[in-house]
């Protein structure tokens, strides 16, 4: 995102201290997401008043030598056992445990007994392990967010993972895919399922983009991804998905008869950037726009023209 970015789409200096869109599109990258929430676990670990000691002691010991390598840290009482397999094939460690009793695995909850012996653990190619033995609960996690129009109500369902330290969820909505405002706060109830309804009796005709804020009891927070919801009109008949996206756009068009379609993508001062001529059926008819992918980060203009209907939408490019 250029520093120069305005909160209307356009590059200008004036705008230098703007605020920038975040890039969304790392949450919905499944390596990206997973690799965010072990970072992110291991340090609510870190700050964990029971265990941030561990990571300023010195008493570590460690096995760096072959392709499985372990890390054994202890402070008083407490400890963490570490292993990872750096090898491209499966691989069996030996770890004795400084420690008898339950030991949890903390980024994948599951236990494992310590007799003061020595075990075997079978790794697969890349895994690793984070074993503690005080149980902490992993920060909550959004399994799912799923939003669809019901009339003049809009719909909003999450599944959460881990809300052993939420208190509450902060429902977020924005007109433009950038600027976001709270409209309803949810109280965690520990139960894993949520359903709010978004009244848009006086906004029928536009899109809305919602974000969900975790908050824990300690005050930390963090969003889920963003979920967009195009409210039907009586001349709709075009679907953009995903906006704001990262690269390519996919366009689903429902039209009333087969033939020939115009898609053409425009900036906001009116230039024409894509045309594209597409055979549409009578249904639906998906098409990809990997062009997109080479565009700057801002607000754009799509427009579609069939033999019987046609229709704007604009749509929004951030990285």
């Amino acid at each position: 995102t250029s520093i120069n970015f305005c909160q209307n789409g356009t590059i200008s200096t004036n705008c230098r201290t703007d605020q920038k869109p975040i890039k969304w599109g790392y949450y919905n990258d499944p390596e990206r997401k997973a690799l965010y929430n072990v970072v992110a676990n291991l340090n609510r670990l870190r700050n964990n008043a029971t265990y941030s000691s561990l990571f300023t002691s010195s008493n570590i010991n460690y096995n760096l030598s072959g392709l499985v390598k372990t890390m054994i840290v202890t402070q008083g009482s407490t400890g963490i056992v570490v292993m990872g397999n750096f090898d491209v094939a499966a691989q069996t460690a030996t770890v004795t445990f400084p420690f008898t009793g339950v030991w949890y695995n903390y980024l994948n909850p599951s236990t494992i007994t310590s007799f003061g012996g020595s075990q075997s653990f079978t790794l697969n190619p890349g895994e690793y392990r984070v074993y503690v033995n005080q149980f902490v609960p992993l920060a909550a996690s959004i399994i799912s967010f799923t939003g669809k129009n019901n009339s003049n109500l809009n719909s909003l369902r999450w599944t959460v993972s881990n809300e052993q330290t939420v208190k509450q969820y902060e429902i977020e909505r924005s007109k433009n895919g950038v600027e976001f405002t709270k409209f309803a706060t949810v109280q965690s109830t520990r139960q894993g399922t949520y359903l709010i309804n978004d009244d848009i009796t006086a906004e029928i005709g536009k899109t809305f983009y919602y974000r969900i804020k975790i908050v824990d009891v300690d005050g930390s927070y963090r969003y889920s991804t963003i979920v967009t919801i195009v409210i039907n009109q009586k001349n709709q008949f075009v679907t953009v998905m995903p906006n704001p996206f990262v690269d390519k756009l996919r366009v689903q068009i429902n039209s009333t008869i087969q033939g020939k379609a115009r898609l053409t993508i425009s900036d906001l001062s009116g230039r024409k950037l894509l045309t594209k001529n597409i055979t549409v059926i009578a249904g639906i008819t998906n098409v990809d726009i990997e062009e997109t992918a080479g565009f700057s980060n801002g607000n754009y203009l799509l427009n579609m023209i069939t033999e019987k209907q046609q229709q704007n939408i604009k749509i929004i490019k951030s990285n």
